[in-house]
């Protein structure tokens, strides 16, 4: 790793999707600057307006993010048995916080991106924030923003409290120059607690840092409000990589939803559910293709907005079901991602000479070098398995003329026993994880 010689920044995108809890322990030392304002509950209007307005802005981000997350990183992570999983909504959020800290070039740099101007951020984030933070009868979706000041460090009051009023964002100052290990324990803690106990890491903040930026994403969902697991298929399914080994078990057996799967040239999809309204789709290759190969930004696009499985055949009146049958998985990420932003266009952010934080920091008080991000790091955990998932349903309308028991029911099954790609959207169609599968754990008979 190069040597820091200047001060910087380090944003750190912290995501979480897992099942169970622990407690905290040490809490390290910290001191709250100024709190995050509370976000207001989305109304009709803000969902069908303001919502979708943004939510343009991060599902074109999504898609060529993880497309190239994966171009990036999945070949080497494929080769030690790792599945691959990123929130692009997490690195978009963070990136969001680091425009508004931002000035001049660096910011427009961020910006453009985004897809975003600076304006719409700024109205529009709420609608954001909102719809990722939501309580469920069977489960929960929580997102929190935080910045991380170096104790003496000379900060804009503005922008903290901008932060904290349009991106809900709380500031804390910590020691990380004087009581380094203190300040890194206060951070650690704060993620394992708004983990939920799941993400435990050591960042590893520098005594140089003079601030972070910190975005943390909890979601937890189940199959159905009764606590009871998903049922595994009767018979074994064979799951076969792309290298030819074979793990044979159970499938998980989802849960019937109205539509048909749906065939592109390189692939099929269809989705499973859960209770709250989250949907993870499959992408899976058809023969003579690769999760490489369909696995692009076009096919992520085109899966995250696909509404439409056509469910209902009107005119032979056929109302269609398809269930997937899949195994369980689990798939993470934790890497420094500047060099994936850098062919984003995102460059004065990560050079210690030309980077411009002065609406968070004034010049004058970067008294031992200038501020810039050196490393940001995004970390994910993602598993899926018998007591729950992250995903979504489809809701299906059947036209008013015509009663749905007046249709022939049809079931069919999706059978995921090949590497897939996978799209994990909130009940707005939010792309919260995007990622692939080569590898599943072989079952025990």
């Amino acid at each position: 790793m190069r040597k820091a010689k200047r001060f910087f920044v380090l944003g750190l995108s912290v995501v979480l999707c897992c099942m169970s809890f622990t407690g905290c322990e040490s809490r390290g030392e910290s001191t709250l600057l100024r709190g995050a304002e509370s976000a207001i509950a989305l109304s009709y209007e803000d969902e069908t307006e303001g919502l979708a307005r943004i939510l343009e802005k991060t599902e074109k981000f999504a898609a060529a993010f993880a497309d190239a997350a994966f171009q990036e990183y999945a070949e080497g992570m494929f080769e030690k048995g790792q599945n691959l999983a990123v929130s692009p909504v997490s690195v978009f959020m963070a990136l969001s916080m680091a425009a508004e800290s931002a000035a001049g070039e660096t910011r427009e740099e961020i910006l453009s991106a985004l897809n975003v101007s600076y304006a719409e951020l700024s109205s529009d984030f709420e609608y954001l924030y909102s719809a990722l933070n939501r309580e469920y009868r069977s489960g929960v979706v929580r997102l929190s923003n935080s910045v991380w000041v170096s104790e003496g460090t000379q900060v804009r009051q503005e922008c903290l409290d901008t932060l904290a009023e349009k991106f809900f964002c709380s500031s804390y100052a910590a020691d990380f120059a004087g009581d380094n290990q203190a300040a890194n324990d206060a951070v650690r803690s704060f993620v394992k607690e708004q983990t939920n106990g799941l993400i435990d890491k050591d960042f590893q903040l520098l005594r140089e840092t003079y601030f972070a930026l910190i975005n943390a994403l909890y979601l937890k969902d189940s199959w159905n409000t009764s606590g009871n697991d998903l049922s595994f298929t009767e018979r074994d399914y064979t799951f076969t990589g792309e290298d030819g080994k074979t793990s044979t078990q159970k499938f998980l057996q989802g849960y019937y939803n109205t539509g048909r799967i749906v065939e592109k040239e390189s692939f099929t999809t269809f989705f499973t559910a859960t209770h709250a309204g989250f949907k993870i789709k499959f992408i899976l290759p058809k023969d003579g293709y690769s999760v490489a190969d369909v696995f692009t930004e076009e096919n992520l696009a085109f899966v995250g907005q696909l509404e439409d499985y056509k469910g209902f055949d009107a005119e032979n009146k056929i109302l269609y079901e398809t269930r997937c049958l899949f195994p369980e998985f689990r798939a993470s990420f934790d890497q420094d991602i500047i060099k994936i932003l850098q062919s984003f266009g995102i460059n004065q952010l990560f050079d210690e000479q030309s980077c411009d934080l002065t609406f968070l920091m004034e010049k004058q008080s970067m008294d031992k070098g200038n501020a810039y991000c050196y490393n940001l790091q995004h970390v994910t955990e993602l598993s899926v398995d018998k007591k729950g998932i992250e995903g979504a349903a489809v809701t299906v309308v059947a036209d008013g003329a015509t009663s749905a028991e007046e249709f022939t029911r049809v079931r069919e099954e999706f059978v995921v026993n090949k590497p897939f790609g996978f799209i994990l959207s909130d009940p707005y169609g939010t792309t919260l994880f995007s990622g692939a599968v080569q590898s599943i754990e072989q079952k025990g008979k």
